[in-house]
């Protein structure tokens, strides 16, 4: 998943596996009867961990919010500001990974075969589904107004992982392009324009800032 990150999906060929891992391409493709295969297998596994890394530190918050005798609506909007904030660190703790999710909703052409390709579209779907969990909690509590809940969940994934791929140009300016600062600016704009007050707002992000201090945004799923 290193050739991923460091080139992107069309740097990863057969050739360069087996140069990355010291074998002959024969013996990869042994493993992978193609590179739409391996390409497949890569993605099904990285949004897997990416997702139970959101389950994980997910249950941790409502572990902190029952603590804290948090309401339904105080809990819904830690999960928002939550969604976001896990992107950020995801993107930091598991940097190949991101890649290959990034990759599964930007990509084009017939990379993966059809048959592989359902199996990667299930997986990424489950991470989705989490964020679609978030989005309809906090319009049932109030914390947002009434929207598209499918067409926030794509918005979001889409931003997010967008304004994140500038962490590439840090070594420019870290100051202009700190993906950090500009990826929570854009959440917290998207979230303000889907009607979250600043009651709200400043709750979420105590939460998730105790949350943080206690461990990893994204754990590691083991």
């Amino acid at each position: 998943m290193g050739i991923v990150a460091r080139e992107g999906i069309h740097g990863l060929t057969m050739q360069a596996v087996a140069d990355r891992v010291g074998c002959s391409v024969g013996t990869v493709y042994t493993h992978f009867s193609s590179k739409g295969v391996l390409i497949a297998d890569l993605q099904d596994v990285s949004v897997q961990r990416i997702t139970q890394s959101f389950v994980d530190v997910r249950s941790r918050s409502h572990a902190l919010a029952a603590e804290r005798d948090a309401t339904d609506r105080d809990r819904a909007a830690a999960d928002l500001v939550l969604f976001g904030e896990f992107f950020i660190a995801a993107w930091d703790a598991y940097p190949e990974e991101s890649h290959m999710l990034f990759s599964v909703l930007s990509e084009r052409g017939e990379i993966v075969p059809e048959p592989e390709l359902d199996r990667v579209v299930a997986s990424t779907l489950t991470l989705l589904a989490l964020g679609q969990e978030v989005i309809e909690a906090a319009i049932a509590t109030e914390v947002i107004t009434d929207g598209p809940v499918a067409d926030r969940v794509i918005m979001a994934a889409s931003a997010l992982l967008g304004v994140l791929l500038i962490s590439h140009l840090g070594h420019l300016d870290p100051s202009a392009f700190d993906h950090r600062r500009l990826t929570r600016s854009t959440w917290r704009d998207l979230l303000k324009g889907w009607g979250m007050g600043p009651a709200d707002e400043a709750w979420g992000v105590d939460h998730v800032d105790r949350l943080a201090e206690a461990g990893s945004l994204a754990p590691d799923p083991g």
